[in-house]
């Protein structure tokens, strides 16, 4: 079953602050990622599957991002 970000960080307890020291950046853009304000670049992407402990496929990516509206 695959997961967004903020489900894995969740399920193992970290806060974004944690992650974001972790990733070297800062909480503020972990927070855009979980709430699909901007994406992690693939090297950022290969990181945090490695501290989640899961593969790239077991990340969802899509629920992060938001859904765009037509004006």
């Amino acid at each position: 079953m695959r997961k967004t970000l903020r489900e894995l960080r969740k399920a193992l307890g970290y806060t974004q602050c944690q992650v974001a020291d972790s990733l070297n950046v800062d909480q503020t853009t972990v927070s855009k990622w979980e709430n699909g304000e901007s994406f992690p670049r693939v090297e950022k992407l290969l990181q945090i599957a490695a501290l989640y402990d899961v593969s790239l496929d077991m990340i969802d990516l899509s629920k992060d991002r938001p859904i765009l509206r037509s004006v």
